[in-house]
């Protein structure tokens, strides 16, 4: 449920930061959220194998 969360919410950002003009405040924000979200599953995954 965590990666279908996070990889939705990563996406959305990812196309908003995309269709928005970079002239916009806070663009590259709102790509570094969609990027941590979209790793954050990997993360997890990666820190209860050990």
């Amino acid at each position: 449920m965590l990666e279908v969360f996070c990889y939705t919410i990563a996406f959305v950002l990812f196309g908003f930061a995309a269709v928005v003009p970079a002239a916009v405040p806070y663009r590259d924000r709102m790509v570094y959220a969609g990027l941590g979200l979209w790793l954050l599953p990997a993360t997890v995954h990666v820190l209860q194998a050990h």
